[in-house]
């Protein structure tokens, strides 16, 4: 199975624009948040690579914000978000 999906498409205000990526940054580090939680509390450990993925989604969302902290309140943003899904057979560890 393969499909796209149009998250988001359209023209937004600076603010909006911006709003909305936080937001869905925000909600990836809190995913990712949770999951080395639980991982900790499973193993005692956190999850190494949700961690890693934490640390890249913040710097993403600080280069994204700090890219336009002094841009023009008029300017429009355009913003084109497809994820691509593909069901794949998951190879067990032997």
């Amino acid at each position: 199975m393969q499909k796209q999906l149009e998250l988001i498409d359209g023209e937004f205000s600076l603010e909006e624009g911006l709003e909305l990526l936080s937001n869905l940054l925000q909600q990836k580090i809190s995913y990712h948040t949770r999951k080395t939680t639980a991982h900790r509390e499973m193993f005692g450990t956190e999850d190494p690579q949700a961690l890693l993925r934490i640390q890249e989604l913040k710097e993403m969302k600080a280069a994204l914000l700090d890219q336009f902290k002094n841009s023009d309140p008029q300017l429009k943003l355009q913003i084109h978000g497809r994820i691509s899904l593909q069901s794949i057979v998951s190879q067990q560890a032997s």
